[in-house]
């Protein structure tokens, strides 16, 4: 397994990785310039890892929304067709059908939630992430679609959310990046509806950010996480038990993030505000 090693430089950059800092409220953690995260660990999946992300069939089904597995496979996509240079980066993300077993991958579930939808109304998405406190590396993740108060669909009309450009959001924070604040990148922090479509297609900045996390070059993963980050040299994972942590989607004036566990991390929201007389 691949060191980690953590540095602190004044290099500019806009894309930001999620950490292990987490808190009661959105100051717990310190920001830098660029505004991202600063303190605790990075996160990231163990170089040359395998993500086997599997559709939940039935919960599709439920929810009405057909010709999801294409868009995820889709949004699988814009992330694997990345290349760092002439190489692709160093983790696997596959789509896997229903009922195909998975071969010791990790697996990253998408449920659609039609009833019981446990977070704010506001919220389209949320990614839940597991990590090992100790080293940041990851080892659970689960994409939660709002279905209940969403209508999802691969070829949204006036009232509908894009599902591709939602899922491929998404995965960014599946592979450990967070939101960015650069305008019209696949994970800026703040879009609306009617241009969410175009994060379907990775800017060069979300390019960059995956391949800063998983560098096809060498064995060694630098974690810059900008001017003032807390550093520290990180160990093999399993030390410890994993914790968790939320990224949600949800309109602009929502009040923003907020901290639902300590020693967690939240990735926060990105904001996607409805058109006048939306859903």
């Amino acid at each position: 397994m691949a060191a980690i090693v953590v540095t602190q430089t004044g290099e500019a950059f806009g894309y930001c990785r999620a950490t292990t800092c987490a808190g009661e409220n959105d100051d717990y953690c310190a920001v830098g310039d660029n505004g991202c995260i600063i303190d605790g660990l990075p996160l990231a999946w163990p170089q040359g890892a395998t993500l086997d992300f599997i559709l939940d069939g039935d919960s599709a089904k439920e929810a009405e929304v057909f010709g999801a597995g294409p868009a995820l496979e889709n949004a699988i996509d814009a992330w694997s067709e990345v290349r760092c240079g002439n190489d692709p980066p160093r983790i696997e993300l596959r789509y896997v059908p229903e009922g195909d077993a998975p071969d010791g991958a990790a697996t990253i579930d998408v449920v659609f939630v039609s009833s019981g939808w446990p977070y704010a109304n506001d919220a389209i998405g949320r990614t839940e992430l597991e990590f090992y406190d100790d080293t940041g590396l990851m080892s659970v993740a689960t994409i939660l679609l709002n279905s209940q108060h969403y209508v999802l669909s691969r070829n949204p009309d006036e009232n509908e959310v894009d599902l591709t450009a939602v899922l491929t959001h998404e995965i960014g924070h599946v592979i450990a990046l967070a939101h960015s604040s650069i305008e019209g990148s696949t994970m800026e922090s703040e879009t609306t509806a009617q241009f969410a479509t175009q994060i379907r297609t990775l800017a060069h900045d979300d390019e960059e950010g995956i391949c800063a996390l998983y560098p096809p070059e060498t064995d060694t993963v630098v974690f810059n996480l900008g001017e003032g980050g807390e550093g520290g040299e990180g160990g093999e994972g399993g030390m410890e038990e994993p914790k968790g942590g939320k990224c949600s989607q949800a309109p602009a004036g929502a009040g923003g993030s907020s901290w639902l566990f300590g020693s967690a991390v939240a990735l926060g929201l990105v904001a996607l505000r409805r058109r006048a007389g939306g859903a």
